[in-house]
């Protein structure tokens, strides 16, 4: 199952894509050097901790289009290699862990030193977070959670 947005206002923005980009609607999307990226093709430092912590500050918010590799133009959209990001909101994601509780935090998982762009994990600070939990869950499944883009304000 992809993220998906449940309600609340998205603030959305137009960022900048590489047209050799590929962004699936509903990932975690960082801005790096002006341009959106996947959480999947974000830069693994270190560790999991470390990469989180790097990927939290240049987070912008969840894909509201797919973007295509190799296509500059995204169907709908009036100008080349521009994505709808939205940064706020309540969503709907994977959670693979142990309990969470209203005021928990998530972030992205990984596998394979890779960010996963579509499922989270519980952490333990805002400083490496891309979400908080607004309704409990007792372990894996579905999780709702609130946005917290680092690169709109209104969001945090």
């Amino acid at each position: 199952m992809a993220i998906r947005y449940s309600f609340n206002t998205t603030n959305p923005v137009m960022a900048e894509v590489d047209t050799t980009s590929a962004i699936a609607l509903g990932d975690l999307v960082a801005q790096v050097s002006g341009e959106a990226i996947s959480a999947a093709d974000f830069t693994w430092t270190t560790d999991l901790a470390t990469t989180q912590a790097n990927f939290t500050n240049a987070f912008l918010g969840l894909s509201g289009q797919t973007k295509l590799a190799d296509v500059a133009k995204i169907y709908g959209n009036s100008v080349a290699n521009q994505i709808r990001i939205d940064c706020s909101g309540i969503y709907e994601g994977d959670y693979t862990g142990v309990a969470l509780v209203v005021g928990d935090y998530v972030g992205p998982s990984s596998a394979a030193s890779k960010l996963l762009p579509q499922n989270l994990v519980k952490v333990a600070t805002a400083s490496v977070a891309i979400g908080r939990v607004v309704e409990s869950l007792d372990g894996n499944g579905t999780v709702k959670f609130q946005l917290l883009s680092k690169l709109n304000a209104v969001s945090r």
